[in-house]
């Protein structure tokens, strides 16, 4: 395999050729500090069709080789006839709150908008629970995108991370035959059940693809690794929040176009004598444009003849190498053993029982005779206290080895004033304060007289020794004492209104912002229309926009004069309605699709009725005419498509228009039709 670029980012290095495409590498200094890892970049030649590059280490009577199979030349590609099933998982735990949410979101967006006409897809998100878009994948139709669009942009960052069940429902569904199910999984893995999600994806994965995808800082890698391999996938790390739109537009255009699928690998003596080698990954990955697929072997010492020949084959490609064209080479042994070792590990992690976690019940089991909660564990290291003397208790050895003694009363009376000093404190500190004390006298026996009852829960926080009591036991243990004080019930009750309080200022803070929000963009993008009909091509409302106005939509049955965007994203829609791509230009020939929020711009969706009337005008200044004609309610998780023939307009909002919880399913439909002048 001949080479087109050899070199470093991270070191200074010098290449000498060697002929027969080899080159040596040395670094350009004899001394170099260790204080970075080393980086060789290197750019094999490609060709039309995948190559491959072999090498081969003896170790006693092993042989071991390793192969990197090259995609194609970029050049050579050709867009994907493979239709597709594509589940997108948003991770909308609390940990992904901030930026990343939002550039998840947007990323989203941008994937729903690259799908082709062929393509099915579903979106779901998760937190505590998990909602899906669509029942089952849908066809990329305009309408579903727009569902899809406002499903992200209601989607906010809240809860714990519980993704077995978003999980499950992405590997349940099945692709039909011929299509190619690829899972994008876009989280920072902030979970701590890894084996059992690693389980549920090597049994229901399938024929299907997992690509996994960490945002922020901390992600979990290893979980995200693993999951990927598992999958036959490939796991994306963005550390940058700013990287997050570049990079996931590089993991689509993979996606989009993969060189082959469902590659195969076999040794073999001659044609049809199966070699008992072990190979891996076990599953070969899917092999894309940019990215080589490597495999690592281990043959027995009856390989080693010049028949011996590893063939690969996926779809109608298929080639197959000699085990003598392989190079030479060392450490292809480490490489395998290392494959070997990782495989070896995910085997055991497998079969690895989960760990059982004790119930709530159990934890909180009262004590057989105090009644109250004890934690099992907490008894059983008490129980295996070994008794000792006292030194502050007159040399007496105290009834329990190290109790703590709670006083009951019979028939609810107060505590009782009897008793000697030590026991009558206990009694002061445990039914004013309800805090454990330790006797130093005998317990005394209800049933020989006495008028108290000692009982020892060894839940209770240990209080040491009796110092600090006097000889008439009138104050209560010194640490006693310094015990910190519940909250009253009037004060527990004002700290609940003082949060109560700020949550509501909050949420008024927060249904306030949005209104003003799009009230003002409006004013802006008015200006910006202005510009438009002087002849300013995509006139930006704002240097850092990254959309521009289409349309000016009217409605005077309900004074609305909204400026209508170009897009339906997300970050479109908080600011104005938004043109759905794909849809026919507004004011043009052709059914056009307008989206907006139900709680801002096109919340005067509810007051139109049959026979109002509509206006758009067009970036030339011309001015169409339409007539509301019907309204009907969708649900997005069910299929819908316009007649492609259709002349006409609809505009979109979510429904119920006074929903409390956003991102429901259906879907408020206004039907126009042209006003024939």
């Amino acid at each position: 395999m001949a080479l087109t670029t050899v070199a470093s980012t991270s070191h200074k290095i010098g290449i000498e050729g060697l002929g027969d495409g080899r080159r040596r590498i040395t670094l350009d200094r004899k001394t170099v500090p260790a204080d970075r890892d080393f980086t060789l970049d290197w750019a094999p030649k490609l060709a039309a069709e995948p190559l491959i590059a072999a090498f081969r280490e003896r170790i006693g009577d092993d042989v071991f080789v390793t192969a990197l199979v090259m995609p194609p030349a970029p050049k050579h590609a050709t867009q994907n006839t493979r239709p597709r099933d594509v589940v997108f998982i948003l991770d909308r735990s609390g940990s992904m709150g901030g930026v990343s949410i939002r550039a998840a979101r947007s990323a989203l967006d941008a994937a729903v908008d690259r799908l082709g006409g062929q393509d099915r897809f579903n979106l779901i998100r998760f937190s505590n629970d998990t909602e899906t878009l669509f029942k089952h994948a849908m066809p990329a139709s305009d309408t579903n995108r727009l569902f899809a669009k406002l499903f992200l942009r209601d989607t906010t960052a809240d809860g714990g991370t519980v993704m077995r069940p978003a999980l499950h429902a992405a590997l349940n569904t099945v692709a039909a035959e011929g299509r190619l199910k690829q899972i994008v999984f876009v989280t920072d893995g902030a979970v701590s059940n890894e084996t059992e999600l690693f389980r549920d994806i090597r049994q229901r994965l399938g024929n299907a693809r997992l690509f996994t995808v960490g945002i922020g800082s901390a992600p979990n890698s290893y979980f995200m690794r693993k999951a990927a391999e598992a999958g036959r996938g490939a796991f994306v790390y963005i550390p940058d929040i700013k990287q997050v739109g570049t990079r996931m537009t590089t993991l689509f255009d993979k996606l989009e176009r993969p060189a082959l699928t469902d590659v195969s690998a076999v040794w073999q003596n001659g044609e049809t004598d199966p070699v008992a080698a072990e190979t891996f990954p076990a599953r070969i990955p899917d092999l894309y444009f940019g990215e080589p697929v490597v495999l690592v072997s281990r043959l027995p010492a009856a390989s080693r003849s010049g028949d011996t020949l590893l063939s690969l084959g996926a779809g109608g490609w298929k080639t197959s190498l000699k085990l003598n064209d392989a190079r030479i080479a060392t450490g292809i042994s480490t490489l395998w053993a290392r494959a070997k070792v990782a495989a070896l590990t995910d085997s055991l992690r497998d079969r690895r029982a989960p760990r059982r976690r004790e119930s709530r019940d159990h934890k909180n089991r009262a004590h057989p005779q105090s009644g109250h909660p004890l934690h099992q564990s907490a008894r059983d290291r008490t129980d295996r206290r070994t008794p000792r003397r006292d030194t502050a208790c007159h040399g007496r050895r105290a009834a329990e080895p190290a109790p703590w003694l709670e006083v009951q009363h019979d028939h609810g009376q107060a505590p009782a004033q009897t008793g000697g000093g030590p026991a009558r404190a206990g009694a002061y500190a445990a039914h004013r304060l309800q805090s454990p004390v330790r006797s130093c006298d005998p317990v005394r026996d209800p049933a020989a007289g006495g008028d108290t009852l000692l009982s020892a829960p060894r839940h209770r926080r240990r209080i040491t020794g009796c110092r600090g009591v006097g000889a008439g036991g009138r104050h209560p243990p010194a640490r006693a004492r310094r015990m910190r004080r519940v909250p009253s019930r009037r004060q527990a009750l004002a700290a609940a209104g003082a949060l109560l309080a700020i949550a509501g200022l909050w949420q008024l803070a927060s249904a306030v912002f949005i209104p003003a929000k799009a009230a003002v963009a409006q004013v802006m993008l008015h200006r910006a229309w202005d510009r438009t009909l002087a002849g300013e091509d995509r006139a930006k409302p704002w240097p850092w926009a990254d959309t521009w106005p289409v349309a000016r939509l009217k409605l005077p049955g309900v004074g609305a004069d909204l400026i209508v965007l170009a897009g339906a994203s997300g970050q479109a829609l908080a600011f104005g309605p938004g043109h759905v791509s794909g849809t026919a230009a507004p004011g043009r020939t052709g059914l056009s699709m307008i989206g907006g929020h139900r709680d801002t711009h096109l919340k005067v969706l509810a007051e139109l009725v049959p026979g109002s009337r509509v206006e758009l005008q067009r970036p030339d200044g011309v001015t169409r005419a339409y007539r509301v004609d019907a309204t009907s309610i969708a649900d997005a998780r069910q299929p819908w498509a316009a007649p492609v023939e259709a002349d006409g307009l609809v505009l979109v909002t979510c429904y119920p228009f006074d929903a409390l919880i956003p991102g429901g399913p259906l879907r408020y439909l206004v039907h126009a039709v042209p006003v024939e002048r």
